[in-house]
């Protein structure tokens, strides 16, 4: 194994042939496979989207803490809202033991879910807990969104692409992809 992360370059992947699309995939796949992680380059994803967000997540934990804490997760299971200095101490996750993590985060799960019973049933907590918005700044919440919607976008082609590295249909977690998974969107500042 190397030291250094795989980098998958995406771009020929949507619109590529037949050949082309499996190539990508199956880069992806080994990638996953033998390392775990991946830098993916050629996505198309305008770096701008991230940027105007860094710039107003910056703005928002610069406020003072009293102001955050106004929309704190109410628990540790649920990923929502503001999470101050020292609350998380991830390794334990992993049994492991050590001082509580020296970051705070604010933190967003899918924002506007249907009113069924798989988004608002017992069974649906924490997963789909309401996000807790700040107040201020007021384009956070416009500029996380729009992130999440481009992220769920390249969620889908690597899902389709890992699908094709399984030698699976491409379309075959579509179904768990399109709108029902419990992705987060975390905003970490150390």
């Amino acid at each position: 194994m190397t030291d250094q992360i795989p980098i998958i370059d995406l771009q020929a992947f949507p619109r590529g042939d037949r050949a082309t699309r499996v190539r990508v995939a199956k880069q992806l796949g080994s990638a996953a496979e033998t390392f775990g992680f991946v830098v993916v380059s050629g996505h198309g994803i305008d770096p701008a989207i991230g940027n105007v967000l860094k710039e107003a997540a910056v703005r928002f934990f610069d406020l003072p803490r009293v102001t955050k804490m106004i929309i704190r997760r109410p628990t540790n299971d649920q990923n929502r809202g503001y999470i101050p200095y020292g609350e998380e101490t991830l390794v334990r996750m992993a049994g492991g033991n050590s001082p509580p993590d020296y970051k705070e985060g604010f933190a967003i799960g899918p924002d506007d879910v249907p009113q069924e019973l798989y988004f608002t049933g017992a069974g649906s907590y924490p997963s789909f807990a309401p996000n807790l918005w700040p107040d201020a700044p007021t384009d956070l919440r416009p500029k996380m969104l729009a992130y999440w919607r481009q992220m769920e976008k390249l969620m889908r082609v690597i899902g389709e692409a890992l699908a094709i590295a399984l030698d699976l249909p491409d379309d075959a977690f579509a179904d768990v992809l399109d709108g029902r998974h419990t992705s987060q969107l975390r905003l970490l500042h150390y």
